[in-house]
């Protein structure tokens, strides 16, 4: 952190010179260090050296796929002037050559297969493909591709069997798992076999995420969570019938020992698209897998999320919320599972949907206890706070009522201020127009108080103002910018 810092303060000072030296300093220490590419890469961009500038803040993004920065600044790079080659660079940006295969295990795929083979080219250095029972044109279409390999395997009612029946062909020093509905973004393809490369020194276990952009109705939903690419001859195998996961032949897919990391190797997916999920009635296809999981492995939460999470996608949410329970419960004794915040935020869905609304506020706390910080929770939070203001101003509307309506009925020895039937009821009721946006309704309130004084007058000035500034937006001419 302190090398980190001493950087930043040079760069800030304008010392770029030094900043560089210090950041290839940096990243020679540790050349999976996202935040010291970043640092080199500001350093050289400063000195005129945008295209080394581009190629570090490309190993940036790499290692750091969440870098919100990412996209941004290599719009801005492309179009810059490269500036004189750094030959010092290229060679801290060198890695060693290793040899990776895809592996694609497939079942009538015959809309996508060719897409997805064709996105592999040049990424790899072999793609195996093994068809689990086809009917349809997949393997006449796989057939076609120049370099593929081709070979079947039989269904046994597991994927993670699959899948390690698939691993025994693997000769190279990686592998690559692709499914038939996904494709390789075309950036993408140099990244494959320079993740691997990077990682390849490292002595334990390797499992590197990949990062999903899954197409459903319109819209992308990123993914992060799946481990597809690593290292051969490490002990590694898939366990599980259904969203099978990769772990160590002696630990599981919990051992500590495994290096799990995310990596900018991004795949567009549609095998979400409800109109596939409907025709392959992949829904009813893995619940009923799923629940073989749950009863062979009961402690696992893994299983238990997963089959809440078909559960409610198929709509059976009283259901659901029995399984997201064994899953909570089971994983309080496995500190390893890293998805209880999303069982959490799942059974918050279910309990808004269904009405539940103790439930909701008790899930509500259970999530903020157990990550605070999290930008997910945080909106959450911010949700919460949002829909109690509301509350509270619709609570507040209907005690304003009742003031106005109880000078009607009341009768006592202690007087009621006469204001309230007059200019109080007006100036709050002003008030709580303008906090819920309803704008015209609170200036005709304001504008009804008698006397109104410096309180009302601040208030009218500050709508008249923003009135104009609307007005203003909407008549300025298109390329006006100020």
């Amino acid at each position: 952190m302190r090398k980190t810092n001493d950087i930043k303060a040079l760069l800030a000072s304008g010392q770029y010179k030094a900043a560089e030296a210090a950041a290839i300093e940096s990243v020679r220490a540790n050349r999976l260090d996202a935040q010291a590419w970043v640092l080199l890469g500001e350093a050289l961009l400063h000195r005129g050296y945008a295209g080394a500038a581009h190629r570090c803040f490309r190993r940036a993004w790499l290692l750091d796929p969440e870098a919100h920065w990412a996209e941004q600044v290599e719009g801005v790079l492309l179009s810059r002037y490269e500036g004189e080659e750094r030959v010092d660079i290229e060679a801290l940006l060198r890695v060693p050559n290793v040899s990776v295969s895809a592996v694609v295990i497939v079942k009538d795929e015959e809309a996508t297969i060719d897409r997805c083979l064709a996105s592999l080219r040049g990424a790899v250095d072999r793609i195996l493909v093994f068809d689990n029972g086809s009917t349809d044109r997949t393997v006449e279409i796989a057939k076609r591709r120049r370099g593929v390999e081709l070979r079947e395997l039989p269904w046994r009612d597991s994927f993670g069997e699959l899948r390690n029946d698939a691993l025994s062909f693997v000769e190279t020093d990686w592998v690559l798992w692709v499914d038939g509905d996904e494709t390789l973004h075309e950036d993408d393809r140099t990244a494959v076999k320079e993740a691997a490369a990077l990682y390849h020194s490292i002595a334990k276990p390797v499992v590197l995420n990949v990062w999903h952009l899954n197409s459903v109705e319109g819209h992308i939903r990123s993914d992060l969570s799946q481990g597809r690419l690593f290292r051969m001859g490490c002990g590694l195998k898939y366990f599980g019938r259904i969203h099978e996961q990769v772990g160590t032949v002696d630990g599981g897919i919990y051992d500590p020992c495994i290096h799990r990391r995310t990596i900018r190797i991004r795949f567009h997916h549609t095998g979400y698209e409800p109109d596939v999920v409907r025709s392959k009635d992949k829904i009813e296809r893995n619940r009923s897998l799923l629940k073989r999981m749950v009863l062979e492995e009961p402690e696992d939460p893994g299983w238990w999320y997963f089959l809440s999470r078909e559960t409610i996608a198929g709509g059976w949410l009283e259901e659901a919320l029995d399984y997201l329970g064994a899953a909570e419960r089971t994983a309080s004794n496995q500190p390893r599972f890293g998805r209880l915040l999303e069982v959490l935020l799942m059974r918050l869905r279910v309990h808004k949907e269904l009405g539940h609304v103790q439930a909701l506020a008790e899930t509500y706390d259970r999530i903020l206890e157990l990550e605070p910080n999290h930008p997910n929770v945080r909106m959450l939070w911010a949700e919460r706070r949002m829909n109690e203001g509301r509350e509270l101003l619709r609570e507040a509307g209907r005690r304003l009522h009742e003031a106005r309506q109880g000078f009607r009925t009341y009768r006592g020895e202690v007087s009621a201020d006469p204001s309230i039937a007059g200019w109080r009821a007006e100036l709050v009721g002003a008030d709580l127009s303008l906090h819920g946006g309803l704008l015209a309704e609170a200036w005709r309130g304001y504008a009804s108080v008698p006397s109104p004084g410096a309180y009302v007058e601040d208030r009218l000035r500050m709508m008249k103002e923003q009135q104009i500034r609307l007005a203003f937006r909407k008549m300025k001419p298109e390329g006006v910018t100020s």
